[in-house]
């Protein structure tokens, strides 16, 4: 599924990018293992994702500024609490397996520049994974910053198929 913000959209994420980027050296928060310095464009792109995935659940994601962060819980939909992964790459990336703390992962694709996540938002929504199944099927990877836990686009569930099971298992 692919979402596309409007102007709207853009506005309202670009404030909370900033607001929070400035909450973040105000408490001297440092993002964990990050191998940029994190600007509001990568904080922007990362909420676009959590938004396109609480748009397909029809939920609200969770905004607000904590010092701890929201530990891993993006948003919450199918009985399950979700952490949403937005990334320019095709694969469902996280520092360690231990950073892997939600019930499942969703992979969102951004089809932006992080230079130019404000002009054109596109996001595909490509699919998500339970713990268990990352924990067993993960590889690690060094994309040139560190030792990361990978799974592969291939090792993912359409979020359908997920839907599906979880309405069944309800």
């Amino acid at each position: 599924m692919i979402v596309k913000f409007d102007q709207n959209d853009v506005e309202f994420v670009r404030d909370w990018a900033t607001r929070l980027d400035a909450y973040k050296r105000q408490n001297n928060i440092k993002d964990k293992n990050f191998f940029i310095d994190k600007c509001s464009e990568t904080t922007a792109m990362g909420l676009f994702g959590e938004l396109a995935c609480a748009r397909y659940f029809d939920v609200e994601t969770n905004l607000d500024f904590t010092k701890g962060g929201d530990d891993g819980n993006d948003l919450k939909a199918w009985g399950l609490k979700w952490q949403i992964k937005t990334s320019s790459i095709r694969k469902l990336i996280f520092n360690g397996i231990e950073d892997f703390k939600s019930d499942a992962a969703i992979l969102v694709h951004s089809l932006s520049q992080r230079e130019n996540i404000y002009e054109q938002p596109h996001f595909h929504i490509l699919g998500g994974i339970s713990k268990e199944r990352f924990i067993k099927q993960h590889h690690t990877h060094d994309f040139g910053y560190g030792i990361r836990a990978v799974c592969d686009l291939d090792q993912l569930t359409p979020l359908e198929t997920i839907k599906r099971f979880c309405k069944v298992s309800a």
